[in-house]
């Protein structure tokens, strides 16, 4: 291959001509999936003046078809020719910015709602002191993965993996998307502000410090070591779904920087939230068997705080809200609320229906060429999204048959998110990072290493113990059912593979093109 860049002074180069081959400063031939050495020891500023030159440039691939480009002088055709790189062409408009990408992340994961879903949980496991600190750890591992896969995410910025249907605003204004998870971020953190000054305001009472960290208080049956396991293992919950922004780095300038700025943003926005919040409800709790018996333990929890029924009222209603937006995205809102419709069923159905989209795209489901088509009047593709929604209505009927199953897949989000956050990390790890990863923007040098080794076993060890039951003795009300889940979705995975594994294309990769058009 061959191609024609700008030289840059001081990095060592001189000017090159189309034709000349991409050599590295000592003259060598540069392998197809390295950058010259001496670019990726340039700052960053010298990087995108050699990398972002108007300068034609010419691609021969290794099929023989000719790719010319007529500019790579601005941010939109830099993006397309870096997608292009990956073996796919643009298809969808570049709409979103960092922080609607924010938004869309954020308003998914939510972290203090979330968590306020099941910290009675971790009551069970250990007392306050597993609430808060359990969510510290959690925090942490979260960290590690995180880092590791928003690496990945910069090195490869596309939209793929790593009830009835009702109207929603992704139908109605698709334009508007951007806005409104704009507008979901302003809720849930505004919600965050509100439900934490009352809290504060009118709480009744305040624990010691030694009741936060009184050992002993479990009773869920597990001997301390693996409450605590599981405890880490339930509060990373509040962390669900930190991978949303991947599957708009198609829609989004700049994803290799973007994408993991709203990734690890996410992260920082549900730790400063959620951390602060379970600290002053536990420093505010005053039974803590009431709330562990109570069938809605943050309602009982709020009224032991407040001691007004309106008031909680008010909060559950403002939590409400951003959890049906957060969780209950496939059952569509109500046409007769416009506020509901605004924030409910938009980012879960953007990241799901992306995602079925993109696999389509690779040929990776039956009709693949129907749903990988995207609307030309809408801008988005509208039958991978139906697709998606009715998957999503049928999967709730599960709930009909048996409540226990049904909850045991709810509660398995944590370990199979985790899975798929691990896998291209330990791939990473086998084949080595410079041989799997082309230049990035989100470069973790030699820190990649930690993140790309601690994800997989740290998912591993947390993943073990989320297959255990929540409480001992065990019962058939009490069974944990996610293994078996766990092993049947793993069993259809196989036999979609048999069926259809020869017809999976995958994106063809040009690295070279890649290693050209990610540092600007």
């Amino acid at each position: 291959m061959a191609y024609r860049r700008h030289a840059l002074e001081a990095g060592g180069y001189d000017e090159g001509f189309v034709g000349e081959p991409l050599l590295n400063p000592t003259g060598s031939p540069a392998r197809a999936h390295e950058a010259p050495s001496s670019i990726d020891s340039m700052p960053w500023s010298h990087k995108k003046a050699a990398w972002s030159g108007s300068d034609t440039v010419v691609n021969f691939s290794d099929d023989g078809t000719e790719l010319a480009l007529e500019s790579l002088g601005s941010s939109q055709d830099l993006d397309s020719t870096h997608l292009r790189a990956q073996g796919h062409e643009a298809a969808l408009k570049r709409s979103f910015s960092l922080l609607s990408a924010l938004g869309l992340g954020f308003s998914i994961t939510s972290s203090w709602v979330g968590y306020l879903s099941n910290f009675g949980q971790n009551l069970i496991y250990g007392g306050p002191r597993v609430v808060v600190f359990g969510l510290l750890i959690a925090t942490v591992v979260q960290c590690v993965i995180t880092l590791g896969l928003s690496e990945v995410a910069s090195a490869f910025p596309s939209a793929g993996p790593l009830g009835p249907i009702k109207a929603s605003p992704l139908f109605l204004c698709p334009r508007m998307v951007p806005k409104i998870t704009r507008a979901a971020l302003f809720l849930a953190v505004s919600g965050f502000f509100v439900v934490f000054g009352l809290v504060l305001g009118l709480r009744r009472q305040t624990q010691s410090a030694s009741f936060i960290t009184q050992p002993g208080l479990g009773t869920s049956g597990w001997n301390a070591g693996t409450a605590w396991v599981l405890g880490v293992g339930n509060a990373m919950y509040a962390y669900g779904g930190i991978d949303a922004a991947i599957h708009i780095a198609e829609e989004i300038p700049q994803p290799g920087k973007n994408i993991p700025q709203a990734m690890n943003l996410t992260v920082l926005i549900g730790f400063v939230t959620a951390f602060p919040m379970s600290l002053a409800l536990m420093f505010s709790m005053k039974d803590m068997d009431s709330i562990i018996n109570s069938k809605l333990p943050s309602a009982e929890l709020f009224y032991q705080i407040t001691g007004s029924k309106i008031v909680v009222t008010i909060i559950m209603v403002w939590i409400i809200l951003i959890y049906f937006r957060m969780r209950l995205d496939q059952f569509g809102p109500a046409m007769t609320s416009l506020t509901v419709m605004i924030v409910a069923c938009t980012s879960q159905w953007v990241t799901s229906g992306r995602m079925a989209w993109a696999f389509a795209r690779d040929q990776g489901i039956p009709y693949s060429k129907y749903f990988s088509h995207v609307s030309p009047s809408l801008d988005f593709p509208v039958r991978a999204t139906v697709l998606s929604m009715t998957f999503c209505g049928f999967y709730g009927l599960i709930y009909l048959a048996s409540s226990t199953a049904f909850n045991s897949i709810i509660t398995s989000a944590v370990l199979y998110l985790s899975i798929t956050y691990a896998i291209p990390q330990g791939i990473i790890v086998t084949r080595g990072r410079e041989t799997s990863l082309p230049a990035r923007v989100w470069n973790l040098g030699k820190a990649g290493y930690i993140c790309n080794i601690l994800s997989p076993l740290l998912i591993t060890v947390i993943g073990t113990c989320l297959c255990f039951p929540p409480q001992l003795p065990v019962t058939t009300g009490n069974a944990n059912y996610t293994p078996a889940i766990l092993f049947g979705l793993f069993m259809v995975v196989l036999c979609i593979w048999y069926m259809r594994g020869h017809k999976f294309t995958g994106p063809k990769i040009d690295w070279e093109l890649l290693n050209l058009t990610a540092c600007r």
